[in-house]
């Protein structure tokens, strides 16, 4: 599971481009292995905490037609090196 924070101007809430997600921010990598594979999802969660800690910008594929808890479902994260 996965928080997003502001990028600035261009930062867009997942409730606000996919109504059905909750308005948290909060998306899911489905570490469980519900939708994705444990590998996978581990992956994205540890790309996403890199990306945290080293204060870089991702880009973040949402799936609102898959959910896991509620929460919206992402299977693709990228990394920019900025």
């Amino acid at each position: 599971m996965g928080r997003l924070k502001s990028a600035g101007d261009n930062f867009q809430k997942p409730s606000a481009l996919f109504p059905s997600c909750p308005t948290n921010n909060f998306l899911t990598f489905s570490c469980s292995g519900v939708c994705a594979t444990n590998a996978d999802a581990r992956l994205l969660l540890q790309n996403a905490q890199m990306a945290f800690v080293l204060d870089k910008k991702v880009q973040i594929k949402v799936d609102d037609s898959k959910k896991h808890n509620v929460y919206c479902f992402s299977d693709y994260l990228v990394v920019f090196n900025d």
